[in-house]
């Protein structure tokens, strides 16, 4: 069974370009066995951030 995988989420907000109800970088954990979503609290408030990408 594989534990539960921590996800990053970007969202438009009111300050980007298209404008959105987002609240910035949020993070959510799936389940890999349901499918579940869990959490979604914003982690961090920024503008604009519709895309993210890991730094090594």
């Amino acid at each position: 069974m594989s534990a539960p995988r921590l996800l990053w989420i970007g969202t438009y907000t009111p300050d980007s370009d298209p404008r959105a109800a987002g609240e910035g970088i949020h993070r959510a954990w799936l389940d890999p066995a349901t499918g579940a979503l869990s959490g979604g609290e914003a982690a961090a408030r920024t503008a604009g951030p519709s895309f993210l990408a890991a730094h090594p």
